[in-house]
């Protein structure tokens, strides 16, 4: 009513109450791939948001990679990190596809947040406790680890993820 009729009926005044120049602003995700209900839907302006591309991975890779490059680590350790941001990448895109949202599930929305915690952490890396490949990668992957399987319901989900990254 509010919508549709610019206010709604007041029973004790016995009048309508109008309402002028309001904007409604709105932000919906369907749970588990449900549509949203067309009368609804109209009055809003649809927006998506498209997952990370090669955009993300250049901004994550020049991140890390200007770290590393700062942070006293050797040339050829500061080389991974466009794989680093690769790995990310394509490891949220799988995790997105894996574990989706549902009534169950509704922490189960994966963005941009989980990607930036990888590339915010990543930027904690010591080349004394990870100047090697090796053991840049294990860090790599305690991160995402940590940023993507402790948000998991499950122990199944999490032993999927497991064999995700």
């Amino acid at each position: 009513a509010l919508i549709d009729g610019y206010g709604w009926w007041d029973h004790r005044r016995r009048s309508q109450q109008r309402v002028h120049g309001m904007a409604f602003c709105g932000a919906l995700s369907p749970v588990g791939g449900k549509r949203i209900c067309s009368k609804l839907q109209r009055r809003f302006a649809m927006l998506s948001v498209p997952p990370v591309d090669g955009s993300g991975l250049a901004i994550f890779s020049a991140l890390v990679g200007g770290y590393l490059g700062r942070g006293g680590f050797e040339a050829h350790v500061v080389a991974m990190a466009p794989m680093i941001g690769a790995a990310t990448i394509a490891l949220h895109a799988e995790v997105g596809a894996a574990f989706v949202t549902s009534t169950t599930t509704p922490h189960y929305v994966w963005g941009l947040r989980e990607i930036c915690a990888v590339a915010r952490s990543m930027c904690d890396a010591v080349a004394e406790l990870h100047g090697t490949r090796q053991r840049l990668a294990r860090f790599w992957l305690h991160e995402v680890s940590r940023v993507y399987s402790d948000r998991l319901a499950t122990e199944s989900d999490a032993a999927h993820f497991a064999d995700i990254a």
